[in-house]
């Protein structure tokens, strides 16, 4: 099904143009086809996520289309690569039953392959059916299911295989609805490029680099793939940050300036617990010492808190863990008379009664420390 919109569209109207489109189906924008649901999630990022950085749809849909939109499946290059034995035994059963589809290995293992760097977490991208592929694995080996796909621990790897699959967000910070897809819109909805890269290894192997993730590896910059990708996710912001400390990459100016501005416009009070999973994530990786240094470049907890920074500002130079930290929030949260505060921060119940115990007290963090947080 082929859907035309023209440049001064109106979103609303956009958005009931696309609804009876199927998954797959595409749209001509000014004689480019478009895979539907990247335009879909775009309409739906602009009008929930507020102020967009161009000035309408159709220019962003326009000026994304040669850095987002695949019009071909990419080409395999040729390239060896370390697979870990457990992995090709794994192959091995696979094409004992001759699954009739293809798979991928995708985003960090890849990266840190090539550079070479040591993993033991794999992210697996399965284009087929899922359910057979999963039969074919349950009958050897003592997977895990969860939502997406299934979790499997063989010698010191932790592998997660899911099916191929693109999403859109319906509002930012919320989770995203998700489709089956073709390998090529797995890595289109990805948020940076140095993620976005995979390595086939069934039934050929070999990589697939659409978004020149090897490229912006050695030129150490970090880049969004799609530029409004922060408006739609504030914790992206967070996760680049930690991979511009621990792969020593530079924020390129387009990144950088829209990492800033989402964060600025976006995270305050945000009720999102992936956002205080990948702070924790960014201090576990630098320390809190380097995560204050990298607070007062950014903003992160000024964005976060508004008016109440004050509070922080009163208490972060004692503060040793993300543990204490979370705590500090929480006071920012109760305050505020906000109840999903313990929720969004995942505090769990014994956190709590020791933060009712020492919300009170002004030496705050002292009190936290000694009652063995």
């Amino acid at each position: 099904m082929i859907v035309w919109l023209g440049k001064d569209t109106d979103i609303e109207v956009a958005l009931k143009a696309l609804a009876p489109c199927g998954v797959g189906a595409f749209l001509d924008i000014d004689g480019v086809a478009v895979y539907r649901d990247i335009v879909r999630q775009k309409l739906i990022g602009i009008k929930k996520a507020g102020q967009f950085p161009y000035p309408s749809w159709y220019k962003t849909v326009k000026r994304d289309v040669s850095r987002v939109i695949l019009s071909h499946m990419p080409q395999l290059k040729p390239l060896e690569m370390y697979i870990p034995p457990e992995i090709e035994d794994i192959l091995s059963v696979i094409r004992q039953y001759d699954f009739n589809g293809y798979i991928y290995i995708v985003g960090g293992f890849v990266r840190d392959a090539i550079l070479g760097r040591k993993t033991y977490d794999v992210d697996i991208s399965v284009y087929g059916d899922f359910q057979v592929f999963t039969s074919i694995l349950e009958q050897k080996y003592d997977i895990r299911k969860f939502p997406l796909g299934i979790k499997l621990n063989i010698g010191p790897y932790k592998i997660d295989f899911t099916f191929s699959r693109y999403d859109y967000y319906t509002s930012p910070g919320k989770m995203p609805v998700v489709v089956p897809s073709s390998i090529s819109a797995d890595l289109e909805r990805r948020d940076f490029t140095i993620g976005a890269v995979s390595y086939m290894i069934y039934p050929y192997k070999g990589l697939m680099d659409a978004f020149d993730s090897m490229g912006d590896l050695h030129r150490g910059v970090l880049r969004y793939i799609r530029l409004y990708s922060p408006y739609e996710d504030p914790s992206r912001v967070l996760r680049g940050i930690r991979y511009s400390e621990f792969l020593k990459l530079t924020f390129d100016k387009q990144t950088e300036y829209h990492s800033v501005k989402a964060l600025r416009e976006k995270t305050y009070l945000i009720i999102s617990r992936r956002y205080f999973r990948e702070m924790e994530n960014l201090i576990n990786a630098v320390g809190m010492e380097r995560f204050i240094d990298i607070e007062s470049q950014w903003g992160i907890l000024k964005s976060l808190t508004g008016q109440m920074y004050d509070t922080i500002l009163r208490y972060i130079n004692y503060v040793d863990s993300y543990k204490q930290l979370k705590m500090v929030l929480m006071l920012v949260y109760d305050k505020q008379k906000i109840n999903a505060g313990y929720s969004v921060l995942d505090i769990a119940r014994k956190e709590r009664k020791i933060f009712e115990k020492c919300k009170g007290e002004s030496a705050f963090v002292d009190c936290l420390k000694k009652e063995g947080l």
